[in-house]
């Protein structure tokens, strides 16, 4: 199964869910987007749990330079850091490696990762230092 078939397979599930479950859906100040989000997140996550695969995802390099920055990791413009950083992510928990993805990746705020999470903005930011804190720590 191609990478394409897999993707439309996923969205599939995640749109057949969210049609049952719509009549669920309560607006409580959350963006409607960051509900689909979660329901595309846990549909992927069941996915390769299901499967036991590895994933893969395409990092921009800008976007590792701002975590490099952000988690004061090394020097933005080596090579070498970069993919000693891809490997530190590697062994990240799952939801460790989710926040980071959503701030840097996908570039939420982090009000729209509280949303995200239904917790509080500085609950987020917590969560986000704290692992940059053990990144930083793991690097070495």
């Amino acid at each position: 199964m191609g990478d394409e078939d897999l993707a439309g397979d996923i969205c599939q599930e995640t749109m057949l869910k969210v049609m049952f479950n719509i009549g669920k859906y309560e607006d409580r100040g959350i963006p409607f987007s960051a509900w689909l989000y979660r329901i595309a997140s846990n549909e992927v996550n069941l996915f390769f749990r299901q499967k036991n695969k590895n994933t893969t995802v395409e990092i921009q390099e800008r976007h590792l330079k701002d975590l490099m920055h952000e988690g004061e990791l090394g020097k933005m413009d080596s090579e070498e850091d970069q993919e000693k950083l891809v490997q530190l992510m590697t062994k990240l928990k799952p939801e460790q490696t989710e926040i980071i993805e959503l701030r840097f990746f996908l570039e939420y705020s982090f009000k729209e990762i509280a949303d995200f999470y239904n917790i509080t903005e500085a609950n987020a930011k917590m969560r986000l230092y704290r692992i940059l804190e053990k990144m930083k720590q793991d690097w070495k």
